[in-house]
């Protein structure tokens, strides 16, 4: 045994014990024994999957829920790949994962000795930083730890930690005399306020849009973000994701503008002169056309963890600071001269509130009505949505309350999405519903059989029998040839993949699945999955119908 190599993971581990860093998802291996073996030995949360690349969606579903870091470890060579697409959502999203990959011992590097990439940096574009560990010099190991730790916490991103080994791998992880050093963390700047006020003052047209929010949904921020509102006279959109609620806020952003601006033709009205962002990626396109058609527009970002997107290439002024913080502030220093602004506002998303309510009330069938009437049912219910339609139906709908609402939009793939609800709800202390389309759900059914389903989990299929928003699209329409490479159509039941994940299997249409239907379902305390046929005619028509009426005055 290489005694150094063992002091070093044995210090790696305590290292990260004492940064109170608890939950670590596990891929079988043999390269990475050092860490399973060491990982077991200290009591940690272990969650095994044996798939990588539903690992670490399963551990970014975690911190999503819990707003906690969490470990991944696997083996070495194509088992490090497959963290790639989960890694990059998390950089996206603001998700701080520890990421600790087995090596083989660098000089074999191309040399034919198998299970071998370079592994070194191999994150690099998506991390707020990468090392690699040197496990003959234990005496650095604490210091490279504690360091990718405080990065970590500092820009809520993940770090890659390289961890080369020689064999023999299978050793007992010795005991050693801990020092429980106060390692720094990187300090806080303080921030000034001023330019945000200068602007304020000099805007006639304030805005503050909401976008998904990593934060523990939050009703300090929900009751602050009122009182801008009612105070300040300062319209706030908010977008499903927000998972802000509040009495004051617009939650119809994608309705309200999309009828200003083929309904009524009066988008110009809304242009804001200032807007003020707070959170990351923004679903509506509509929301974002108009921001980015604002030409006199100055943009303010608030975002606690140093990043910064000019979104729409006009930012102005950056604020590395706390939003709820930075709306108390507004609410103390700012006072609107009229409150004209804020009613030409609220009373478009009051009339574009009850033009959607009449749409899906006229309409006793499609999936926007099976998921409106599943959201109706599901309080107090964590809900996962898939990219692709499934999220799109749903910000056409009222906000839920009660509900906490997650999707991946860092980068807006289909890959992962059951295996980020799975990982919600291993922590979760309330139920969760994964809400995908057919593809989406056959990409990722490796999920299911990663470990035991919590009884409370249920999976929602929208089988349309392929990718249906291309039918919806107007741009594949124009190749007809082509349009099957885009829609990727089939034919496949999901039953296979209840079958795989030991769930209890329902098929229903989007005539049936009403109220009673997901009452009934919502109370069955097991695993369930639930299949919802239509045609991607059926949806494409659906869909195209409910925007055609919402032109309509």
């Amino acid at each position: 045994m290489d005694t150094k190599q063992a002091e070093s993971i044995a210090l790696l581990i305590n290292t990260i014990k004492n940064k109170a860093i608890n939950t670590v998802v596990l891929s079988p291996g043999s390269r990475n024994a050092p860490l399973i073996n060491g990982f077991s030995s200290f009591y940690f949360n272990i969650i095994t999957a044996v798939d990588e690349r539903c690992a670490a969606y399963m551990a970014l579903g975690i911190v999503q829920k819990k707003h906690q870091p969490v470990i991944l470890a696997c083996t070495s060579g194509t088992a490090v790949l497959n963290y790639g697409p989960a890694i990059a959502e998390a950089y996206y999203q603001n998700i701080p994962l520890l990421i600790l990959t087995a090596d083989r011992p660098t000089e074999w590097l191309h040399h034919a000795k198998g299970q071998q990439v370079q592994q070194n940096n191999i994150f690099k574009d998506f991390t707020a930083a990468s090392y690699t560990l040197n496990c003959a010099l234990p005496q650095t190991v604490q210091t490279v730890v504690a360091e990718a730790i405080s990065v970590m916490n500092l820009y809520q991103r993940p770090v890659h930690i390289n961890i080369p080994l020689v064999e023999p791998l299978y050793f007992d992880i010795p005991a050693i005399e801990f020092t429980n050093e106060q390692w720094p963390e990187y300090p806080s700047e303080k921030v000034d306020f001023t330019n945000l006020l200068a602007l304020l003052n000099n805007s006639k047209k304030p805005i503050i849009v909401v976008g998904q929010n990593r934060h523990t949904p939050s009703v300090s921020l929900s009751n602050t973000l009122d009182s801008v509102v009612s105070m300040c006279g300062i319209p706030i959109l908010a977008e499903p994701l927000a998972n802000v609620h509040g009495n004051m806020l617009i939650t119809n952003g994608e309705t309200l503008l999309y009828r200003r601006r083929f309904g009524y033709a009066d988008i110009e009205r809304f242009e804001p002169d200032l807007l003020i962002t707070i959170g990351t990626n923004l679903l509506s396109k509509q929301v974002t056309t108009l921001l980015n058609q604002s030409s006199q527009l100055n943009h303010v970002h608030i975002n606690p963890y140093n990043w910064f997107p000019n979104s729409y290439d006009k930012l102005t002024c950056s604020i590395p600071a706390d939003p709820t913080t930075i709306c108390k502030y507004i609410t103390n220093t700012y006072k609107t001269k009229d409150y004209n602004w804020l009613n030409l506002w609220q009373e478009a998303s009051a009339e574009a509130k009850l033009k959607i309510e009449t749409i899906i009330g006229n309409n006793t069938n499609g999936e926007l009505n099976v998921l409106q009437s599943m959201v109706m049912a599901a309080q107090g219910h964590d809900l996962h949505l898939g990219n692709s339609l499934t999220v799109r139906y749903h910000q056409l709908l009222q906000t839920n309350s009660s509900i906490e609402c997650y999707a991946n939009r860092g980068t807006g793939g289909i890959d992962g999405c059951i295996s980020t609800a799975l990982g919600c709800a291993l922590v979760s202390q309330r139920p969760v519903i994964a809400v995908t389309g057919d593809l989406s759900a056959l990409y990722d059914s490796n999920a299911l059989w990663q470990t035991s389903l919590p009884k409370g989990f249920k999976l929602v299929v929208f089988n349309n029998g392929g990718g249906s928003i291309f039918t919806f699209l107007p741009g594949p329409k124009q190749f007809p040839d082509a349009l099957p490479c885009f829609v990727a159509p089939h034919r496949k039941s999901m039953q296979p993949l209840a079958q795989l994940g030991n769930m209890t299997y329902i098929r229903s249409n989007s005539t049936d699945a009403g109220s009673d239907f997901w009452q009934t379902i919502l109370a069955m305390n097991e695993p369930v999955l639930i299949e919802i046929e239509s045609s991607d005619i059926d949806s494409s028509t659906h869909l195209t119908n409910i925007y055609k009426q919402l032109k309509e005055k």
